[in-house]
């Protein structure tokens, strides 16, 4: 006879640190795993090599798996993503590991971070164990390759947190523009700031303040014209005055998702809802994945307008104007109204948004 099942684990939150090859990453690990903030951390090195974490003494190893005295973990990557964060786990349920708060992985200077966000998230395990927690990209102002081609500016569009290391000189407000054309909304903290270890967590879900859903958002420091920022990435901003049911609201991301996915960066909105105008959504998406709307318990500013922020690349933001005006209601002429929207092969049956 079976007893009642088990609690389902709390999900333990994972951050992804990306950043060009040299640009500062270790140095900034070394940094946030002095803080007690981060104690109990276990960190995911994604490359082939000697684990260059310092600061706190070996205690024990097994299995790639190396416990340090100041509560973190280390584990090398040899093969594959997944299966480090799987041996991770099972050290964790089988009590060899007695407490695991937190996983950072540290990815490679070449590293996609979004084929990293999929693989997670499209994992049946890994989906369920973890939760994205934020991306950070490091920037160093005095290395040319922190920004230099197209894998570092997608990285600095997709963080949510740009740490950068200065150069005291005229690179600093150069590198500073482009991270600002590349990401307006992004937080950009100091790499030698002593607090920037508290100000790295808790920054992929908004808070529950309205100043801090506000912030989270940063559609304010979109503009409703495209940035360009070379290499076909622009960041650009839309506003509307009325909004989507729930039910729309579901249909227009997987609309998105399909036609649009593979161009989409970074993508983020508070859409009002007809049916329950006190209760805005909140959307958010990374590539083509996008996390199921969270209903607010209220607006959190007397602005109630639908407003979308996003980053793309070679995205035809006509065309995504277009997509969400027609799930809205309001479709331009010559355009597809929303029956046409769905109406389509790819359509699931029966489905029809309300």
């Amino acid at each position: 006879m079976s007893g009642p099942p088990r609690p389902r684990r709390p999900q333990i939150p994972l951050t992804l640190l990306t950043g060009a090859l040299g640009a500062g990453k270790t140095t900034l690990l070394n940094r946030l795993l002095a803080d007690p903030a981060w104690s109990n951390t276990a960190v995911v090195i994604n490359e082939v090599g000697a684990v260059a974490v310092t600061g706190a003494p070996v205690e024990n190893a097994n299995d790639d798996i190396v416990s340090l005295s100041g509560g973190c973990v280390c584990c090398t990557a040899r093969g594959e993503l997944v299966e480090a964060l799987e041996r991770l786990l099972r050290g964790f349920d089988n009590g060899r590991l007695e407490r695991l708060d937190r996983v950072v992985v540290e990815t490679t200077g070449s590293a996609d971070p979004t084929a990293i966000v999929s693989l997670i998230a499209r994992h049946p395990y890994l989906s369920l164990r973890f939760r994205l927690d934020g991306i950070a990209a490091v920037v160093d102002a005095a290395n040319a390759d922190s920004l230099a081609g197209d894998e570092q500016r997608i990285k600095v569009a997709l963080a949510d947190r740009v740490i950068w290391r200065r150069a005291d000189g005229a690179a600093d407000c150069v590198v500073r523009d482009a991270i600002r054309t590349l990401n307006p909304a992004a937080v950009i903290l100091d790499i030698s700031d002593s607090q920037v270890a508290r100000t790295l967590t808790g920054i992929f879900d908004p808070p529950e303040s309205s100043a801090g859903i506000l912030a989270w958002l940063g559609h304010e420091a979109f503009s409703a014209r495209p940035q360009v920022a070379g290499a076909g990435l622009r960041a650009w901003a839309l506003a509307r005055h009325d909004g989507m049911s729930k039910n729309r609201l579901l249909g227009f991301l997987d609309r998105l998702a399909i036609d649009h996915g593979a161009n989409i960066i970074h993508f983020k909105g508070i859409v009002a809802d007809p049916e329950s105008s006190h209760q805005p959504h909140l959307v958010h998406g990374i590539g083509g994945l996008f996390s199921p709307p969270r209903a607010l318990a209220a607006w959190p500013s007397d602005d109630r307008r639908t407003r979308f922020a996003m980053i793309g690349r070679d995205l035809d933001l006509r065309a995504v104007e277009r997509l969400i005006d027609g799930f809205i209601g309001n479709p331009a002429l010559d355009t597809p109204d929303l029956d046409a929207l769905v109406a389509n092969p790819l359509a699931i049956p029966g489905f029809r948004a309300r």
